[in-house]
């Protein structure tokens, strides 16, 4: 499974007050990727509810270097300053927590921000470096840069005001002036993956593509799916630079453990519905047993016809790579349903075929996890997976993360110029669903 896929359980964790299991889940992320930005926010939110603010601080100065936008990370600073008694950094930490102007709206951390500051929604200033933001989002760089300028006098030793403008000039192809102020970013936040990206690309097109790839490849140890990459690359209409696949990682134990139960719920609450459930057959004259079909005046000969026909199908031996067995209940952990007559009829399928009968049914979680293992397998013709992957994208629930993996593999196969098109529709489809 995916690391960001882990996070996002101890996230949830969080949430719901279980501390403990959201810095389990977080660990199990940080063993294998030790810098990994957000699995050590999380481990630094479970910290600070621990009471053991030494060890958040720790984290969470290396999140603030790596994710100088990340506002959890600036109210949790504000939230230990204040238990702390240190009420001016408290409150300039409050301050920029709601600067960065969370989006989607995040009114948790507006209430608790205001709560800090002492101040209500109509009091709260409206700066410059808020300005920037809103404009940079809007898509008006110029005007954000005038804004970010402007903050930045105020503010010089701000990071997150100075990771605005360059984004501004990166935006507008000032490539100069953005190594410039990604220079300056890396000299006060040396981990931070915009400026990465940002500098990455500046140096591709200046022919040193090598350079480029290896500094998006440090970047990859904060960021191992290349998230913030994909998404700022996307802008892009062409660039030199190679994301690779997201790495796969083992799910924690507790996950399993989560499943287990579940199914064994499941399988409580269907031996109480049967107990409960009238009997499924009568008793026959002669005393034998009498299926419902009998029962409705069937022909037991058709009947057993019937059942002899919808059997399940021989298990294949062929490769994984170029056919798969039509998924049953039992090899699936029971997420997939057995396969329509027509296909149980044959010995054997291709991804590509089960792939688009996944899709037809709707059954959108294994469909995705069928395409990612077509899209990164190398012996599926390309203009296959590309047609798949078209075939895919126009269905709204899996239509961006179909046009992401189209991106990627388009860059894999060195059509730099397609993969931008493609990465353009994952973006676009993303906003669609924000909004």
């Amino acid at each position: 499974m995916l690391a960001s896929e882990v996070v996002a359980g101890a996230q949830e964790a969080l949430h719901t007050g279980f501390d403990q299991k959201a810095g389990y889940l977080a660990e199990h992320v940080i063993s294998r990727f030790p810098r990994h930005a957000q699995a050590r926010l999380v481990r630094a939110l479970s910290a600070e509810m621990a009471g053991e603010f030494d060890q958040a601080l720790d984290d969470l100065r290396f999140v603030t270097s790596a994710e100088p936008l990340n506002f959890q990370a600036a109210l949790a600073y504000a939230r230990i300053f204040r238990h702390r008694d240190d009420e001016p950094r408290a409150k300039a930490e409050a301050l920029r927590a709601v600067e960065l102007v969370p989006q989607p709206p995040d009114y948790d951390v507006l209430e608790t921000a205001l709560e800090i500051l002492g101040l209500d929604g109509a009091a709260l200033p409206i700066t410059p470096a808020v300005f920037a933001r809103i404009h940079l989002r809007s898509g008006w760089p110029g005007t954000a840069i005038r804004y970010a300028v402007r903050a930045i006098d105020d503010e010089p030793d701000r990071v997150d005001i100075r990771l605005a403008l360059a984004e501004s000039l990166w935006r507008l192809n000032r490539l100069s002036l953005c190594e410039e102020q990604c220079t300056i970013i890396f000299d006060r936040a040396n981990d931070c993956v915009r400026a990465a990206v940002m500098l990455a690309h500046v140096l591709a097109e200046r022919g040193r593509t090598a350079e480029g790839q290896d500094l998006l490849d440090r970047a990859g140890e904060i960021d191992p799916e290349y998230r913030e990459g994909r998404q700022m690359l996307a802008q892009l209409e062409l660039h030199r630079l190679v994301l690779p696949e997201a790495p796969q990682i083992d799910p924690p134990p507790t996950l399993h453990s989560d499943h287990q139960r579940a199914s064994d719920t499941e399988s409580q609450q269907q031996s109480v519905h049967a107990a409960d459930a009238p009997a499924a057959t009568l008793d026959h004259p002669d005393g034998r047993p009498t299926s419902p079909e009998m029962a409705v005046g069937l022909d037991p000969d058709q009947h057993g016809k019937r059942l002899e026909k919808t059997a399940p199908a021989p298990v294949p031996t062929a490769p994984v790579s170029s056919t798969i067995q039509a998924p049953s209940p039992a090899t699936r952990l029971g997420r997939n349903p057995d396969p329509p007559e027509e296909l149980a009829e044959n010995l054997t399928i291709t991804q590509i075929d089960w792939a688009r009968e996944l899709i037809h049914r709707a059954n959108w979680i294994e469909a995705e996890r069928v395409i990612r293992e077509i899209s990164s397998d190398t012996e599926v013709s390309p203009d296959d997976v590309d047609n798949l992957l078209e075939e895919a994208a126009s269905h709204e629930t899996i239509a961006a993360v179909c046009w992401q993996l189209l991106g990627d593999f388009r860059m894999r196969t060195r059509r730099p110029q397609a993969a931008t098109e493609a990465y353009l529709r994952a973006t676009t489809r993303q906003r669609e669903s924000s909004d």
